[in-house]
C-alpha cells in the first residue's frame, strides 16, 4: 500500500483536475496495494489508450540532476526517428517542463519526428502544435486519426481554426474526420451544427470551398453531411418504398409527394437544393434509407454533381 500511495502521489503531481465543488484534486486514488483508480484528465477524454501510456511513463523518483539529464537524453531520442515515438510520450509524461525539448522536434526535417513531437505538445495544450498537426493530417493518412484526435482534445482556439481549415481540403477522409472532430468539440458550433429531421436523422450542411461532397453514415447514427452550401439536384423522377415520389417540375422546382392507402395525400414543392429536397422528403414520411437511396440513385443517373462517400 505504501508503494501504491507513492505511485498515486507521483501521478497526482503531474495530473490534477477540479471536482464538482471547484476544488483541485489529483486524478489518482490508491484503493488497494495493486489497484489505483484514475479519473480521466480532460485532454485525453478521446484517447484513453494514450492516457494510460503517458501515466505509465511518469518517472517515480528523479533528483534535480537526474531530471535535467533525463530531459536532455529524451530530446536526443526524440530527434532520432527510430526512437521518437516513445521519447515523445516520455516527454509528455514529464509535463510542461518538457515543452522546449518537444519544440525541438517541431523544427526537425523528419515528418515522423514532427508528428510525434506535435502530438505530445497537443496533449500538453501547446498552441504551436495545432498548425503542424493539421498540416500532417492533410498530407499523411497514417497520421490522420491521431492528429485529429489530438486536435480534438486541445482547449485552445487555434485548434478549432486548424480543424475548420481541414473542412476545405479535397480528401474525403480528412474532411469528414475534421467534421467529426468539430462535432465532438462542440456540436453547436455554427460551422458544423446540424438539424434534426423527424425523429430519426440529422442533416448537416457544411460550408466548404472544396469540391462538393456528400457523406452518408452507415453505422452509429443516421446522418447526412453535405459539404458545400449549393449542392443541387438535376431533373430526376424517383419513387421510394414508403410511397414517396420525387419529380422535377421545371424552373428549379421539385414536387415531393406521398400517396399511401388510407392516408391523406401529401404534396410539397421545394427548390432543387439537395438539403431542401431531403427536408421535404422527411416531412412527407421518407425514411433514412429512402434519403440515402435518393442520393445513391441520383449519383448513378448523373443527377448529382458531387462526390458521394459512405
Amino acid at each position: 500500500m505504501r508503494n501504491s500511495s507513492l505511485i498515486a502521489a507521483t501521478v497526482n503531481r503531474r495530473f490534477s483536475i477540479f471536482d464538482e465543488s471547484n476544488i483541485k484534486k489529483g486524478v489518482a486514488e490508491p484503493l488497494r496495494d495493486n489497484y489505483i483508480q484514475l479519473e480521466i484528465y480532460p485532454s485525453y477524454r478521446h484517447n484513453l489508450w494514450r492516457y494510460v501510456r503517458v501515466v505509465s511513463e511518469i518517472p517515480l523518483q528523479t533528483g534535480p540532476a537526474g531530471h535535467a539529464g533525463r530531459l536532455e537524453s529524451l530530446q536526443k531520442q526524440l530527434l532520432e526517428p527510430t526512437s521518437a515515438a516513445r521519447a515523445a510520450v516520455k516527454l509528455e509524461a514529464i509535463g510542461k517542463e518538457a515543452i522546449p525539448a518537444l519544440e525541438a522536434g517541431l523544427r526537425s526535417d523528419n515528418m515522423e519526428v514532427q508528428f510525434y513531437a506535435s502530438e505530445a505538445l497537443a496533449y500538453l495544450d501547446h498552441p504551436p502544435a495545432a498548425e503542424v498537426l493539421a498540416e500532417l493530417a492533410r498530407k499523411e493518412p497514417a497520421f490522420r486519426w491521431h492528429a485529429l484526435t489530438a486536435l480534438t482534445g486541445m482547449n485552445d482556439l487555434v485548434a478549432t481554426e486548424a480543424i475548420i481549415e481541414l473542412l476545405h481540403v479535397e480528401s474525403a477522409e480528412t474532411r469528414y474526420g475534421a467534421f467529426r472532430a468539430m462535432v465532438t468539440r462542440n456540436p453547436q458550433d455554427p460551422a458544423v451544427r446540424g438539424e434534426a429531421l423527424g425523429d430519426h436523422m440529422m442533416l448537416h450542411t457544411v460550408k466548404s470551398t472544396g469540391s462538393p461532397l456528400i457523406h452518408i453514415s452507415r453505422s452509429r447514427k443516421q446522418e447526412i453531411v453535405i459539404f458545400g452550401d449549393n449542392v443541387r439536384l438535376k431533373p430526376i423522377v424517383l419513387a421510394t418504398g414508403n410511397h414517396v415520389t420525387l419529380k422535377y417540375t421545371g424552373d428549379g422546382i421539385f414536387r415531393v409527394s406521398r400517396f399511401a392507402p388510407d392516408q391523406e395525400d401529401l404534396q410539397i414543392e421545394c427548390s432543387n437544393r439537395l438539403d431542401d429536397v431531403i427536408r421535404q422528403m422527411v416531412t412527407v414520411g421518407a425514411s433514412y434509407t429512402d434519403v440515402a437511396s435518393l442520393i445513391r440513385v441520383a449519383k448513378e443517373r448523373g443527377a448529382l454533381d458531387a462526390r458521394v462517400e459512405v
